[in-house]
């Protein structure tokens, strides 16, 4: 069993209230995490993945995913990392660097788990949507799949049955010719 952080009240808070807090300094930021993760797993005594998140819609916090941070973290909290593909996509976009080039400046040997979704231009700027996977997504799930060993891949996905079923479909033969290799 793993425990999975991720934590979304501030967002929320600062998006529906529109409330701002004072820009954190990304060292101290970075560090105090760190401490609050080492603090929880010892406390529960079940590992700790954590999971990249997409940029905030805010500016003054891209220190959150660059990929250097995020090796920082999982490092320094002794942590499995769950790799999601639309939070990648979405945070290579606002770096404006290749995803690819972004993906191999991450930890891709602490990978535990994969979630994979469709994300989508909304309002000029890529996010992550949740919408069904394309071409690109599945060429993505492949060149991290090739790169790590994840105990599962989860598709993020709750529409139309029948896009779910074609995805699932497809995922399983990805996942099944992975599994083959090992």
């Amino acid at each position: 069993m793993h425990i999975t952080l991720w934590l979304p009240g501030m967002v929320w808070l600062m998006l529906r209230r529109g409330w701002r807090m004072p820009l954190p300094n990304p060292e101290r930021a970075t560090q105090r995490f760190i401490r609050q993760v080492k603090r929880l797993a010892r406390a529960i005594h079940v590992p700790v993945i954590l999971e990249n998140i997409e940029p905030l819609p805010f500016a003054g916090y891209d220190f959150e995913v660059q990929t250097e941070r995020i090796v920082q973290v999982l490092e320094g909290a002794e942590c499995g990392f769950l790799l999601d593909t639309g939070h990648a996509r979405v945070s290579a976009a606002r770096l404006r660097v290749d995803v690819y080039d972004y993906l191999s400046g991450l930890p891709l040997e602490r990978v535990v788990q994969v979630h994979v979704s469709g994300p989508r231009v909304r309002a000029g700027r890529l996010v992550d949507a949740h919408e069904p996977l394309q071409e690109a997504d599945y060429a993505l799930l492949e060149f991290i799949l090739e790169q790590t060993r994840p105990q599962v891949v989860t598709l993020e996905y709750i529409r139309e049955r029948e896009s779910l079923r074609e995805q699932l479909f497809h995922l399983r033969g990805m996942v099944d010719a992975y599994n083959a290799l090992f």
